[in-house]
């Protein structure tokens, strides 16, 4: 059976890039360093490798020497720019129900990684599980999934 390279929706990468402009770096350099072909993202259907999405908060996180980047990133990026899953989990009650719904919508944006939220008494356990190969990810996991105050 032949094995499958992770992709990822080029919408995903537009909270990013809006992200990174509003805390004054500027994408282009890093998207064209990790692969992406700036101009695959006005295509909603376009796809690539999730290792390019990866690569692409590596090289901010060493370009800002921020090591928190995916987080600030999360803080900073136009909510016009997420995409539907997104607007899912805003419209939830809770931060538990948020959770699973990014779980249920979650092969919008990829289709190989999946994302559980496992109940806990008085809280919960979020899995975000990668196909083997791939390392660590949280950088990237950590922008879309962070909590952030609605002004």
């Amino acid at each position: 059976m032949p094995r499958v390279t992770p992709s990822l929706t080029t919408r995903a990468f537009l909270p990013v890039i809006s992200g990174l402009r509003a805390l004054g770096h500027d994408p282009g350099p890093l998207l064209a360093a990790s692969g992406v072909d700036a101009g695959l993202l006005d295509d909603p259907d376009a796809r690539v490798p999730m290792a390019a999405g990866i690569d692409l908060f590596a090289r901010a996180e060493e370009r800002t020497g921020d090591a928190c980047i995916g987080l600030h990133v999360a803080e900073h990026a136009d909510l016009r720019s997420i995409d539907v899953h997104f607007y899912a989990m805003l419209a939830s009650a809770t931060l538990r129900d948020a959770y699973q719904r990014l779980g249920r919508y979650q092969r919008l944006i990829t289709d190989t990684s999946g994302v559980e939220f496992i109940p806990r008494p008085g809280g919960g356990v979020l899995r975000h599980a990668l196909p083997g190969g791939l390392g660590e990810h949280a950088r990237f996991f950590q922008a879309p999934v962070a909590p952030r105050n609605q002004k």
